[in-house]
């Protein structure tokens, strides 16, 4: 075949804002760059829930339509993640290869949530058994009858998509050798994630009746275990006792884990110095309330291979960040990411303190944040990645 004379026609899997779920944003950041360079038709479960805006400038149609309307389009691309917005999108990636995006590369929360929490265990047994033969099915029936928790967080169980996809983009370097080490000769391409530079604003910090010479601590997302923000409030109480004008605010939802914050918060005294927004529901939103922060604090630990959209925003807002240095987060750049070493309260406590203490350091850490993110996460940077592997089936 020859190389594309013209646009390639592109069918687009994702979820679509207002679903909550950050790939719904990430799409919604993506596909004005991306149209530039193909023709879009975007598939999603329920097109008339998806936002007007959307709704207005492309073609949507039903996820369950793409059978019927596959010969119309070069390429499917699938947005595949955790959440169970994905099944479906997942099931067609099987059924009818194309390009998935993996945003997590455990894919096993998806997997359990499309098997075992529907009762198809012997689904689930299979997908165990095509990870790991034998002694996968043997655990798998083993976990399920004696009701043991499973390994989500031991085996991606992302073999099966891999495999049969015609291609896979990621958005680490780090997602790619987990993916070479498993054996995986599937062409892959790394596309950063499509980040704009917010402007400076006040507007979401001025609602929130503190006094203006605060110093404000963030943690921006949905509210999992995994992040840790039991560990930052304890140190926040540390904090706090050195730098009585320090806050912290909290955006986002995930129950139980609110519940949770919320009682260990009253227990450790600091109700009137911790404030939760609850869930955001717009990316405008989201971004005025990093914005409104002086630093941001994305903890995680273990990782799934995830590309934490929510730690790129806060470089692009100019805001020094701290994470953990593991997986994709050590591929951040040093001089705008203070990274921990150990899941040590005692070293985040020195982290908070030293930003707290110098404010020099915090514009210098935002200024190289801002600059990383313009040279290297860019929306044209990330469409023009997609656009190499599709044209790559084209030749």
């Amino acid at each position: 075949m020859t190389a594309p004379t013209s646009r390639l026609r592109l069918a687009f899997f994702s979820p679509l804002p207002p679903q909550r779920t950050g790939i719904a944003e990430y799409s919604y950041e993506l596909l004005p760059y991306l149209e530039q360079l193909a023709d879009l038709t975007l598939f999603t479960d329920d097109p008339a829930q998806v936002q007007d805006i959307l709704r207005a400038r492309y073609t949507i149609l039903p996820t369950n339509a793409y059978p019927q309307q596959r010969f119309a389009f070069d390429l499917p691309i699938y947005q595949i993640g955790n959440a169970s917005f994905h099944a479906s999108i997942y099931d067609t990636a099987l059924r009818y290869p194309g390009i998935a995006v993996l945003h997590d590369y455990y894919l096993h929360h998806l997997i359990a949530a499309m098997t075992v929490a529907k009762g198809e265990n012997a689904r689930y047994q299979r997908e165990m058994g095509y990870h790991g033969g034998a002694k996968g099915i043997m655990r798998a029936a083993a976990n399920i009858r004696h009701d043991k928790a499973l390994p989500l967080f031991e085996l991606p169980l992302a073999a099966r998509l891999i495999n049969s996809s015609l291609g896979i983009i990621v958005h680490s370097r780090y997602v790619r050798s987990l993916i070479r080490q498993e054996g995986h000769r599937t062409p892959i391409q790394v596309a950063p994630q499509p980040i704009d530079i917010v402007d400076p604003s006040t507007e979401c910090r001025d609602t929130l009746g503190w006094p203006p010479d605060v110093l404000i601590f963030a943690s921006i997302g949905q509210l999992t275990a995994t992040k840790h923000l039991d560990q930052a409030l304890r140190a926040f109480a540390q904090v706090v006792e050195g730098f009585p004008k320090a806050r912290y605010l909290i955006v986002g939802e995930g129950h139980p884990e609110q519940q949770k914050l919320q009682a260990l918060v009253r227990k450790l005294k600091l109700n009137e110095l911790v404030r939760f927004t609850g869930y955001v529901n717009d990316l405008a939103a989201l971004q005025g309330w990093i914005a409104a922060s002086d630093v941001v604090i994305n903890l995680r630990y273990p990782t799934i291979g995830e590309t934490s959209a929510t730690a790129l925003r806060a470089l692009a807002a100019g805001k020094p960040l701290i994470v953990n240095d593991h997986g994709w987060y050590s591929e951040l750049p040093d001089e705008g990411c203070w990274k921990l070493q150990t899941l040590d309260d005692g070293e985040l406590v020195s982290a908070m303190t030293r930003l707290a203490s110098e404010p020099t350091m915090r514009r210098n850490m935002g200024g190289d944040g801002r600059r990383y993110i313009a040279e290297h996460s860019t929306g044209t940077q990330a469409a023009q990645a997609y656009i190499r592997l599709a044209e790559h089936f084209m030749r």
